[in-house]
């Protein structure tokens, strides 16, 4: 996110709870791993991250790793309390 002067935020701070926390980064780590992957597939040139056909597959596999899951999680807690600039 950006402030007021159009800067971006350094340090963002969600509240999640212990439980919260824990299946956050639970997801964090698959969800990353993905990225990852493919990432490295696209820098070597294995997967052209171009292809609407490989990008879909990208996409599809972030899903199945818990991206919707993270973001559902991360907007739960944000609506409880907004983010915290420390």
């Amino acid at each position: 996110g950006y402030d007021q002067h159009g800067q971006p935020f350094q340090n963002l701070v969600m509240n999640f709870t212990e439980e919260e926390s824990k299946d956050y980064a639970d997801l964090e780590v698959v969800v990353n791993q993905v990225r990852d992957e493919y990432a490295l597939k696209f820098n070597l040139g294995q997967l052209d991250p171009s292809s609407d056909a490989v990008w879909d597959d990208f996409q599809a596999e972030l899903k199945r790793a818990g991206l919707d899951e993270m973001a559902a999680l991360a907007n739960k807690v944000f609506k409880r309390e907004p983010f915290n600039l420390k």
